[in-house]
C-alpha cells in the first residue's frame, strides 16, 4: 500500500505543527511575563539595573506589548490544540493492525474538519 506513506507524511505534519504552536504559545507567554514585570518594576529610586530614562525599559514594555498582541490574535494555544486532536486521529488510525485506505482517509477528513474548527468542539466534549 504505497498511498499509506502520503498518511505518514500527513500524521507527522500535524505533529510537527502541533509542536511549532504549542511551543510558540509557551515562548511568547513566557516573554510577555518576564518582560512586562521587568518593565512593571522599573525603579524610580536607588539603585538600577538599567538607567532610568534608559531605551531598555521601553523595549521590554514592548517586547511584552507585542507577545500578548500575537498571542491574542493568532491564538497558537488553541491552533496547537486542534493539531494535537487531529494528530491524534490519524495515528490511532495509523497504529491499527492493519490500517486500510478507507479509514486513513476518514480519519484525515475528520482531522482537517476538526483543525477548520467544524468539528473541534465536538472532540472535546468526546475527551472529557
Amino acid at each position: 500500500m504505497a498511498n499509506i506513506g502520503i498518511y505518514q507524511s500527513l500524521e507527522f505534519w500535524w505533529f510537527w505543527k502541533f509542536n511549532i504552536w504549542g511551543t510558540m504559545y509557551y515562548i511568547l507567554g513566557a516573554t510577555t511575563i518576564i518582560s512586562s514585570s521587568f518593565a512593571a518594576l522599573r525603579p524610580k529610586s536607588g539603585k538600577r539595573v538599567f538607567a532610568y530614562n534608559s531605551d531598555a525599559w521601553n523595549v521590554l514594555a514592548a517586547a511584552g506589548a507585542i507577545s500578548a498582541a500575537i498571542i491574542g490574535t493568532f491564538h497558537p494555544q488553541d491552533k496547537a490544540e486542534r493539531f494535537n486532536a487531529a494528530w491524534i486521529l490519524l495515528h490511532e488510525a495509523m497504529s491499527s493492525e492493519q490500517p486500510n485506505l478507507e479509514t486513513l482517509g476518514a480519519a484525515r477528513d475528520q482531522g482537517e474538519r476538526i483543525i477548520n474548527q467544524e468539528l473541534f468542539a465536538k472532540y472535546i466534549d468526546r475527551k472529557k
